[in-house]
């Protein structure tokens, strides 16, 4: 009968200590895999000036260092980049926020939506900023795919986030970003605490 007992706790213990390895393992995996993309090491000599383009020819320079953006003809301190590859539900009503949010904000607020990928076609990308009365800042340029490559390696963002992505910045500092459609309260909140800071 004790050996039987003995039987039992050694099993007992040793189901004790696999399962504390097993969890202590897991937690060290857990150590390892954290919320900081592991996309680009930041390189600080890291800066690029661009030129963007839309459709009308209206030109802006820009130039992308690490947590940096800075647009040597725009006014206002608060600046949306935008990025979309297609008319999906997501890009359309993001689109149409921000336009929304550069005309109430114009005194502080520029925004600039950039096509990445050329799913679109001029023609189709003019109609759309037609039939939506869109006005503020839209290229689809051929460069806009370096531009997005740069601009992501100066934030230490994954490759592979999926577009639309809004990044929003205040006196050329980065502040956030958000992936997918944001709703428009949320935008406005954040745009007037830049504003008050």
């Amino acid at each position: 009968m004790q050996k039987h007992v003995y039987t039992k706790v050694n099993l007992l213990l040793f189901f004790i200590f696999s399962l504390l390895f097993l969890v202590s393992g897991c937690n060290e995996e857990n150590d390892r895999n954290t919320d900081t993309p592991i996309a680009f090491q930041q390189d600080t000599s890291l800066m690029e000036t661009f030129t963007v383009i839309n459709m009308q020819e209206k030109t802006h320079k820009v130039t992308i260092s690490p947590q940096k953006l800075s647009f040597h003809d725009v006014d206002q301190p608060i600046v949306i980049i935008h990025m979309f590859k297609d008319f999906d539900t997501a890009t359309a009503y993001q689109i149409k926020t921000l336009n929304t949010l550069q005309k109430e904000k114009q005194k502080n607020l520029f925004v600039l939506s950039l096509q990445i990928e050329d799913n679109i076609s001029t023609k189709a990308l003019k109609a759309f900023i037609k039939k939506h009365k869109l006005t503020h800042f839209i290229s689809n340029d051929i460069d806009n795919h370096h531009f997005q490559t740069i601009l992501y390696e100066s934030l230490s963002l994954e490759k592979k986030i999926h577009l639309p992505i809004t990044i929003l910045y205040t006196n050329d500092t980065y502040i956030s970003h958000y992936t997918g459609a944001i709703p428009i309260e949320m935008l406005r909140y954040d745009i007037q605490q830049a504003i008050q800071d």
